[in-house]
This record gives C-alpha cells, sequence and structure tokens, in this order.
C-alpha cells in the first residue's frame, strides 16, 4: 500500500504533525524536496527517522519547542512542563511583563508568536514617537579639514603620505547607538519571517524611522551584556529584552527553491539553565555566597580544552559547589554517564567535593527516591535536584527555594568544619 504512494501526491498532502518533546510520530510522508529541507536544516532539533518504505518516516522531537512550516508540512513542538508554564518561564527569564488572559487556550502556533512580535513592534513604534535615543559618540575620522581635536602623533604616522587629510577626534550628538542598531537589527529579521499584514506593516513603518540607524551583522551576548539602563534609555529595557529573546531561538523564514520555510524554536535547555541561574542568583543575593553563570577553565595544563561548568557558588572566591542544569527525562535514581564523568572533570578540575545535577520535575519521578553519588573513596559526592517548572512555582520564585536551602547549608556547614580542621 505505501508503495502507491506517489511523490507527486504527497506534495499536495496538508500535515499537521503535533508532538510533546521526546515524542514520536506516527509514520508521515515526506516528499524529497521536504525531506531534504528538513534534514539539512533542522536535524538539530528532530530526528529524523526512515522507517523502510518510500518516503516514509518517524519524526521525534527533541529538546527544542515550537513550530516549523515547511511547505505544505507544519510541525507543532509542545513543552512537557505545559504551555502557560513555558510562556511564563520565558517571561521569567527575560524580564518581560507579559500577561496572558486567563480565559485564552494557548497554542504553540504563529498567534503566540505573533503576540509576542507585536508586543515588540508596539514598544519601537512607541520609542520613535517619543523621540529615538541619542547619545555623545566619540569619533576618529580622516577629513580634508580640521574636526574636533587634531591627533597629531597620529597624523604624523598615518598620513605622511596624504597630507590632504588630517586624523581628528570629536563628539557628535547621534542616534546610530547599539540600542538602535539592535531594534533595527531584529526588525528587519521579523519583516522577513512575518505573515500577518497588520504586524508586517508596524515592522515596515518601524523601520522607515531607523533608516539612518547603521545595518549590523551580529549581535553578540556581550553586547546584550554591555547595554546599561539608566534613566535615559530605560524604556529600551522592554524592546531589548525582546530582541534578546528572538535572536536566542531559533527564529527564521527562507526560501529553499519552490518550499517556503518559516520557524521559532526555543531552546528547553539553554532555557531551563537561565532559568536557574537567574532563579538561585535572587535568592542568595542576601547571602555571603555568589553565583557565577558559565565560567571558563582550562581541564589540560596546555590550555587547549576548556570546560564551562554551567553554574558555580563561590565564597570568598573559593569555589564550593558546581552545578549543572540538564533539561531532560531521567529516572529518580539513575544518572547518565557522560554526565557523572564531566561533573568528575569539574570537582577534579576544580577542587570541589560537591556536585549537583539539576533537572526539571516532571509528573510521576518520585522525589524521595532522589540519589546521591560517591567517588574516589568519599572524595567528590553528585546528587541530583528537581526543579518544579509550574506557573505558581515560577510567580512565586518557590521553584529553586529548596535548593537554595540546600547549599546554605551545604556552604555553612563546609566553612565549619574547616575552622575545626583548623
Amino acid at each position: 500500500m505505501n508503495n502507491l504512494i506517489s511523490t507527486e501526491n504527497i506534495i499536495n498532502i496538508n500535515q499537521n504533525v503535533t508532538l510533546s518533546e521526546y515524542e514520536k510520530s506516527e509514520n508521515i510522508f515526506l516528499d524529497k524536496k521536504i525531506y531534504d529541507v528538513l534534514s539539512t536544516n533542522f536535524i538539530k532539533y528532530l530526528d529524523i527517522i526512515n522507517t523502510g518504505e518510500p518516503c516514509e518516516y518517524i519524526l521525534k522531537a527533541k529538546q527544542y519547542v515550537g513550530i516549523i512550516k515547511i511547505g505544505n508540512l507544519i510541525i507543532k513542538i509542545n513543552p512537557k512542563i505545559g504551555l502557560e508554564n513555558l510562556f511564563y518561564l520565558i517571561n521569567y527569564c527575560y524580564d518581560l511583563p507579559i500577561k496572558f488572559d486567563e480565559k485564552t487556550p494557548l497554542d504553540i502556533s504563529e498567534e503566540v508568536f505573533n503576540y509576542y512580535i507585536y508586543i515588540f513592534a508596539k514598544e519601537v513604534k512607541d520609542i520613535i514617537a517619543k523621540g529615538i535615543l541619542k547619545k555623545y559618540l566619540n569619533l576618529i575620522e580622516d577629513t580634508t579639514y580640521i574636526k574636533g581635536r587634531l591627533l597629531i602623533e597620529k597624523n604624523i604616522r598615518r598620513n605622511i603620505s596624504n597630507s590632504l587629510k588630517n586624523l581628528c577626534q570629536y563628539e557628535e550628538f547621534s542616534e546610530d547607538i547599539l540600542e538602535n542598531q539592535i531594534l533595527k537589527l531584529v526588525t528587519k529579521k521579523l519583516v522577513r519571517f512575518i505573515e500577518n499584514k497588520q504586524l508586517d506593516n508596524i515592522l515596515r513603518n518601524n523601520l522607515i524611522y531607523l533608516k539612518e540607524i547603521s545595518d549590523l551583522k551580529i549581535i553578540s551576548n556581550d553586547d546584550f551584556k554591555n547595554l546599561i539602563f539608566t534613566r535615559l534609555n530605560e524604556g529600551y529595557r522592554y524592546p531589548l529584552n525582546l530582541a534578546r529573546l528572538f535572536l536566542e531561538n531559533f527564529f527564521v523564514k527562507d526560501t529553499f527553491g519552490e518550499t517556503t520555510v518559516s520557524s521559532f524554536l526555543v531552546g528547553m535547555n539553554k532555557l531551563f539553565e537561565m532559568f536557574i541561574y537567574k532563579a538561585l542568583k535572587e535568592k542568595l543575593e542576601s547571602s555571603e555566597l555568589t553565583i557565577k553563570y558559565q565560567k571558563g577553565f582550562s581541564l589540560d595544563d596546555e590550555n587547549k580544552i576548556r570546560i564551562y561548568p554551567d553554574m558555580l557558588i563561590f565564597k570568598n572566591n573559593i569555589p564550593i559547589i558546581v552545578i549543572d542544569a540538564k533539561y531532560k527525562l531521567t529516572k529518580e535514581d539513575e544518572f547518565n554517564q557522560s554526565d557523572v564523568y564531566q561533573m568528575i572533570s569539574y570537582c577534579k578540575k576544580l577542587g570541589i567535593s560537591k556536585s549537583i545535577l539539576a533537572f526539571p520535575f516532571f509528573e510521576g519521578i518520585d522525589l524521595s527516591k532522589r540519589k546521591i553519588f560517591s567517588f574516589f573513596n568519599k572524595e567528590i559526592f553528585l546528587e541530583n535536584f528537581y526543579i518544579n517548572l509550574n506557573r505558581e512555582e515560577i510567580l512565586n520564585k518557590f521553584a529553586t527555594k529548596e535548593l537554595a536551602e540546600y547549599i546554605k547549608n551545604y556552604c555553612q556547614n563546609y566553612f565549619k568544619y574547616l575552622g575545626e580542621k583548623n
């Protein structure tokens, strides 16, 4: 029966596939064009399993949630923690004060993501209406006339062969600043993605007012870290947080031949890491402990192999606990061997005896079976913790309360033991 389905017929079949994370689909049929686009661009986000029959495949979701549209194929991937919990998690991690109507059923669809885009477009429109932010920029330029301060020493070195130009340093009150450059970059990306005409009009109109802003090709995490909010640019905080949300997640629309592709995929592992770090940082603020996120170290003597623990707990610049967030399905008393080796490497390198693997809490997990492993005659201990990601736990900041209290108690006892030992 399968062999009777031709590629021409498959092209005309509208297919909707709805999965949860880590879930497999039923057998579906993909023509070669759609399969090629899916296997080339989305293999990081989905497993594509050939059943052995022509054009017949099984899709298996990974730890990404969202929507993929390739021609006539629509794939929706729902989070195991629930859609409402996901959006409150996103809003918490990215400092987005967005609230969803309790009566509105949430769906992994373009409507939800369009709502985020609408908020961004509206915020940028409001910024333009109030007046685009300008700052004094310190510029250096070769000019045919003296402008600002003449850089005599640099002119002697650089312009011996060109006496008609002078290297000058001056200040200019300009709107061509990082904040506006980020807004323009993201707006241009969204225009390529959006299909809603109303949103498209708002975004394109915003671009008209941003036309004098320089075009950036890429934005790094450091660019966002270097943004300092003051009274003058506080109005940019909300849209820039939305810009970061869009840029850090797989968000694209493109055309491959005659096939149109659009997608928005949120990486749950990254989001889970961000949440634990931010929530623990808040919980530990009043203590003498500090937490650092993905601080790099060299594992080997030649400084060629780098390690980046998700989180490190310090007191007086002494590392005490290493924490890694693992957004995956696990049994209460099991550890993945590669995760164990990774944590042992962290502990050995940093001289730490306590390590913690943090997992999301899913329904059916028995917390009474939480496991502690010891290694090298109790030199290193590894323990698992489960973080509840439901809406109330996030909003009331209870999700990491138990873990934070455990960290405080352990560190207190650790330094008490060191004092008694000495």
